[in-house]
């Protein structure tokens, strides 16, 4: 997978970030079905996709994710679809060789009177 990666002249190639962007999506996936099973989240872990974010290294880059959980329909109230499930921030590291994902806990649209912020690590960013 990395060799491919170099072969095609690093992560700022569309089809070689997409490459790392596939092999992030199944461990996120595997991680979110390992958390379910521990009880740590709600199922299921339907898909996941990673997109590069658009400024990109060679030998780094960074992902959005997402791995849906549900699809509910409220087109009938005029809402239309809503995708529940889990957002995580991704990086690859050519030069560890290194994938790197840490979930997102964004807060609440409404706030409550109390509200935890946890910054993500540094590696994620």
């Amino acid at each position: 997978m990395v060799n491919d990666v170099r072969r095609l002249g690093g992560l700022t190639n569309p089809a070689a970030a997409a490459i790392m962007g596939a092999r992030m999506e199944d461990g996120i996936t595997a991680d979110v079905q390992s958390r379910i099973r521990a009880g740590l989240l709600e199922g299921p872990a339907r898909d996941t996709e990673c997109r590069p974010v658009r400024d990109r290294a060679a030998r780094e880059a960074s992902y959005n994710c997402f791995t849906l959980s549900d699809r509910r329909d409220f087109r009938a109230q005029g809402v239309g679809e809503l995708s529940v499930g889990y957002r995580f921030s991704g990086r690859a590291d050519l030069a560890a060789a290194q994938l790197f994902w840490c979930k997102e806990n964004p807060q609440p649209l409404h706030p409550t009177s109390f509200v935890v912020k946890v910054p993500l690590p540094t590696r994620c960013r």
